[in-house]
C-alpha cells in the first residue's frame, strides 16, 4: 500500500477529524462514548482528487465493480476475514470515492494517508485484507 501522500491530503484528513471532534463537543459526547466516532479514517488520492473514507457498514452493491472483484478474492464482503470485516475498513470506502471519478484506475496506483483512529489519533496499520488489495 502506497502511503506516500501529499501534504494537502494529510491536512484534509486532519480537518476531517477536527470536524468530527467539533460535532462531538457540540453534542456533549465524551471520548469514552466510542460508538460516536468511526473506528478508522483514511485519505486516498489519485492526482488532484483527494477523498476521505471512514470505516463502517458495507455491501457489494455500494462498491465499484473493480473493488468488488478484489474484495471477493479475500472472501465474502461484510463477513469477518482475517480478523476484520472484509470491505468495511476505511480504505475501501475512500478508494470507492476515487473509483467513482476514475473507474479504470488500478487499485495499486491509489495513494493513501496512514490510517488513523479519530478518537485517539493513533496511527493504525492496514488490516491484512486491505494490505492485499491496495
Amino acid at each position: 500500500m502506497n502511503t506516500n501522500c501529499s501534504p494537502i491530503l494529510r491536512r484534509k484528513l486532519e480537518h476531517y477529524m477536527e470536524i468530527i471532534d467539533k460535532k462531538a463537543r457540540k453534542k456533549g459526547i465524551s471520548k469514552n462514548q466510542i460508538h460516536f466516532w468511526p473506528a478508522a479514517v483514511v485519505g486516498c488520492e489519485k492526482g488532484r482528487d483527494k477523498r476521505i473514507g471512514e470505516s463502517g457498514k458495507c455491501s457489494s452493491s455500494q462498491y465499484h465493480s473493480t473493488l468488488v472483484s478484489r474484495l471477493l478474492q479475500n472472501g465474502p464482503i461484510g463477513v469477518k476475514v482475517n480478523g476484520n470485516y472484509n470491505g468495511c475498513c476505511a480504505e475501501p470506502h475512500a478508494a470507492n470515492l476515487i473509483l467513482q471519478k476514475y473507474p479504470f484506475v488500478s487499485l495499486t496506483k491509489l495513494i493513501f494517508t496512514p490510517t488513523i483512529r479519530p478518537r485517539t489519533r493513533k496511527k493504525l496499520n492496514p488490516c491484512p485484507n486491505c494490505s492485499s488489495i491496495f
